[in-house]
């Protein structure tokens, strides 16, 4: 898996992970919103990517 961080706007940032892509060959992703410092979101992307759960109980 792969996950970007964007900044939405002073203290909010966008955490997306890519799952895969489903049955017409569209991306899967998961969106996320932290607020807080980028070093937050970074944690929590981290913390998603680490995560060993089934894809689809995130």
């Amino acid at each position: 898996m792969k996950g970007t961080i964007r900044q939405r706007s002073p203290g909010s940032w966008e955490i997306q992970v890519f799952l895969g892509r489903d049955t017409n060959s569209k991306p899967m992703r998961k969106t996320e919103t932290v607020r807080g410092k980028k070093a937050d979101a970074q944690r929590r992307l981290r913390e998603i990517l680490s995560d060993r759960r089934p894809l689809s109980t995130l």
